[in-house]
């Protein structure tokens, strides 16, 4: 897929999303190459990530997991095209900034370590890796969590950017009731 979708038809991008299902079904392209699919529909036509999960027969989780590789480094990147790291190997080393995931990646390959092993190795250095991008990605990922479980119960949690911080207000399912 390239860059002339901008501006298709639902036509047209429903026959590009039957290509996108043909390809990954038959193997023909990496998780990599599969990611890039998706973010070029997605940023050609607008359609949201639930959408396009919708369309694929698939949930909204997976198509995000997908994009969230294209964040991995290039040498990460090669080694996903190249089927030298599993997907899974991919979405445990994001944890890491670029310069240790090119380590990580090395040190997978060079002895063939497994998922739960590429685990622990990243867990240990992200205990010692307490730049501030690392410690607001783990502050933005305890928080989306713990969001979706309140949503499960009924509170819903309203987060606003403001300037250099974050403001969460806590809605209760009683409020927005009173509200609708």
């Amino acid at each position: 897929m390239n860059n002339d979708l901008q501006g298709i038809s639902n036509v047209e991008l429903e026959m590009r999303i039957e290509q996108l299902l043909k390809a990954s079904a038959d193997a023909q392209f990496s998780v990599i190459d599969e990611a890039n699919a998706y973010q070029e529909i997605i940023t050609a036509t607008n359609i949201t990530q639930a959408n396009l999960a919708k369309r694929l027969g698939c949930s909204q989780a997976t198509i995000a997991n997908k994009l969230r590789l294209l964040k991995l480094s290039d040498v990460a990147k090669t080694a996903l095209q190249n089927n030298q790291i599993t997907e899974r190997h991919g979405r445990t080393i994001l944890k890491l900034e670029k310069r240790k995931q090119v380590a990580v990646v090395n040190k997978i390959l060079k002895h063939k370590l497994n998922v739960k092993q590429t685990e622990e190795l990243v867990q240990k250095l992200v205990q010692t890796q307490l730049d501030l991008p690392t410690q607001q990605a783990m502050l933005q990922d305890f928080l989306k969590q713990g969001m979706q479980r309140l949503a499960k119960q009924g509170v819903f949690v309203e987060q606003r950017e403001v300037d250099d911080h974050v403001i969460l207000k806590i809605i209760d399912k009683n409020q927005t009731e009173r509200n609708a």
